[in-house]
């Protein structure tokens, strides 16, 4: 089962749509104001249930949307009719074209557990990227995992619904063992429950990778809201652009 299959219905409802329109306010003004090209297509790698990409598409983008979840993408289609849906391996996807911006976000490469896969995307991402393009993505730090996640627990409630989070972290991997608690109509509880693994990578090191792809780094943030990238930020939001535009 791939990552978020079993409580992809239930995904939307604990994350907070304030820090999707953020996103969306990021991605639209990092491209207008340092795009060297017109943007009129975006791919997102890792799209989940679109909750971005929907966002993208009202602001006049034209999204493609990739994802391995068939349950994940099963839900975006109820979002919105309009975007185009693939069902790939963001490692080894293909496309019938090119487009001119690639985001990946909610830290979707985190999921990816070696340097040899990362390489794979980056290989691809500038296969299929526009030259002056952009790729805008997010990882979790390795200080979030160290410190931040650790090794704790967490609960949320929403209704009559409860998420518990608990983590496990270590020198290479990040474990999270998920576990949901729905409430039926008839009063009886159902449980789900997912283990995911993440890893933190080194922000030089992903640099040296990007480059190696003839993706420039232009930008690192610490936020959605632009601000710079410290010891003790949770997200590093990257902006590269593909080399070869005159």
């Amino acid at each position: 089962m791939n990552e978020f299959d079993a409580l992809a219905a239930w995904y939307d409802a604990f994350s907070d749509p304030d820090y999707y329109s953020a996103y969306a306010d990021f991605v639209n003004k990092t491209i207008r104001e340092r795009s060297k090209i017109p943007v009129a297509d975006i791919l997102d790698l890792g799209c989940g249930t679109c909750r971005l990409s929907v966002l993208l598409e009202k602001l006049g983008y034209s999204m493609v949307c990739v994802d391995r979840s068939a349950q994940m993408l099963s839900h975006a289609r109820n979002a919105s009719s309009t975007l185009l849906l693939i069902e790939q391996d963001i490692t080894a996807f293909e496309l019938y074209g090119t487009v001119q911006c690639v985001v990946s976000t909610l830290d979707t490469l985190n999921y990816l557990l070696t340097y040899s896969e990362l390489e794979k995307v980056f290989a691809l991402v500038a296969n299929y990227l526009e030259s002056g393009g952009l790729f805008i993505f997010d990882v979790n730090t390795p200080y979030r995992f160290s410190t931040v996640y650790g090794n704790n627990s967490f609960v949320y409630e929403r209704g009559g619904d409860m998420f518990v989070w608990q983590n496990a972290d270590s020198a290479r991997r990040h474990v999270m063992d998920l576990t949901l608690f729905t409430q039926r109509r008839d009063g009886m509880y159902e449980r789900f429950d997912e283990r995911q693994i993440q890893r933190g990578y080194d922000i030089k090191k992903l640099s040296s990778l990007l480059d190696k792809a003839q993706l420039k780094v232009t930008a690192i943030y610490g936020g959605t809201d632009f601000c710079p990238l410290g010891v003790s930020s949770e997200k590093a939001y990257f902006v590269t652009e593909k080399k070869g535009k005159q």
